[in-house]
């Protein structure tokens, strides 16, 4: 069943078949690896958001991110850095690594919490025009 797919396909699909299968260990460990990361880039994510919840506190995540984006200390991103393996987080939506940035932490979290689209761009704009000066 599976050649017939592969034959209605046509040539191309084959020969990329036969590539991938042909360095299969080679890619299938790349995709673990990036995988690992992936947890641990989570992780993280995790820390973090609990770091911020316990330093600004807030009834919600939209609260907790007016007064992240609000704060002009850089050393708090210093200091998450420090507490993590690797300056990386991951978005729970995509197989993508964000940088421990204030304006990547607040796309990252604000996405995962809903936080309202209108708020998120006035957070992004205040700390791009802050970082800006």
């Amino acid at each position: 069943m599976a050649e017939l797919v592969l034959q209605l396909m046509g040539p191309g699909v084959g020969a990329i078949v036969s590539f991938y299968m042909a360095h299969q260990v080679v890619f299938n460990l790349l995709i673990a690896l990036y995988g690992v990361v992936l947890i641990a880039a989570h992780r993280n994510l995790r820390y973090i958001e609990s770091y911020l919840k316990e330093q600004y506190g807030g009834d919600d995540w939209t609260e907790t991110l007016v007064r992240f984006s609000d704060d002009p200390d850089t050393e708090r991103i210093s200091a998450m850095r420090g507490k993590v393996r690797f300056p990386f987080v991951a978005s729970p939506y995509f197989f993508s690594l964000y940088r421990i940035e204030r304006l990547q932490l607040l796309l990252v979290i604000g996405k995962k919490h809903a936080v309202p689209r209108g708020r998120l761009e006035e957070m992004i704009q205040k700390t791009t025009e802050g970082e800006t000066q």
